[in-house]
């Protein structure tokens, strides 16, 4: 689709993230005009590495760049706001990962897509996009595996030993926190798979793991959720409310998991598992 498009790509942000999504579009023939990061020297640093023949510190510089058709967000969650509504009251396809924001900036993001109605704009969520969930997808709706009852997921990860480093991942304004960095992944491949719509969520997140720091006047603390675990109870609007399905998902930190009385050793992290029951 994008091929046919012939869209020129704006990348906001410079990391790992970022160079391995460039990486990609440009292999598959998808140009990259432009990259965008919040200090110019590093803008510029990304540009050189990547070939990409525009780089700026400014949002609007690249949102009006003739050549961007579609911009792509790979950068910090306070900025996602800003340029989402820009991009998309402008006529840009976007892009972006997680989407985090206060209520009110998600009803903004929400009217700003209304102005084009046309236009692209997703979430990356690319566990749907794999062979594997695809053809699992094709399973289930084709009744291949017979009716599924229940889907049963856990993670047991170390995303937070942050040896120190204090980062977006520690505040949950910031888009940190199991259930947003993990949890909203397999939410969307759940949905993907069944192609059910969630009716009821009943959950619960905590924090047990601490921030240690190096600098006596360092008063940061980890302010997101390093447990979590919810269920959703999903319905086929294609059928009675009675012909509901119940999904749960749970994550827990590594110094946690071994004390579930249903392990009998502790997992070396990052492991996952799921599970799904048909009748």
């Amino acid at each position: 689709l994008l091929l046919q498009m012939c869209v020129g790509i704006g990348i906001f942000g410079s990391g790992n993230l970022s160079q391995f999504v460039v990486k990609c579009l440009t292999q598959n023939g998808l140009p990259v005009e432009g990259i965008w990061d919040l200090s110019k020297d590093i803008a510029q640093q990304a540009s050189i590495l990547l070939k990409i023949p525009f780089f700026t510190d400014s949002i609007d510089s690249l949102l009006l760049n003739a050549k961007v058709s579609l911009v792509v967000i790979l950068c910090p969650p306070h900025f996602h706001h800003q340029i989402i509504t820009k991009a998309l009251r402008i006529g840009k396809h976007v892009i972006s990962d997680n989407l985090i924001g206060s209520p009110k900036q998600l009803k903004e993001i929400i009217f700003a897509s209304n102005y084009y109605p046309s236009l692209i704009s997703l979430l990356c969520h690319p566990f749907r996009f794999l062979t594997t969930f695809t053809q699992v997808r094709d399973l289930v709706l084709n009744g291949s595996i017979g009716s599924i009852n229940l889907i049963n997921a856990n993670v047991n990860t170390n995303c937070f030993d942050l040896s120190n480093l204090y980062g977006i991942r520690c505040d949950e304004w910031m888009g940190g926190g199991l259930l947003q960095t993990n949890g909203v992944h397999f939410i969307d491949i759940i949905t993907f798979i069944t192609n059910l719509k969630v009716k009821r969520v009943h959950g619960i997140l905590k924090k047990f793991g601490k921030f240690q720091q190096n600098d006596a006047n360092d008063n940061r603390t980890l302010r997101v959720d390093d447990f979590c675990s919810f269920q959703m109870e999903m319905i086929n609007s294609q059928v009675s409310p009675l012909n509901s399905y119940t999904t749960s998902f749970s994550s827990l930190p590594p110094s946690l998991s071994s004390n579930k009385s249903s392990s009998s050793s502790s997992p070396s992290p990052p492991t996952s598992s799921s599970s799904a029951s048909s009748s």
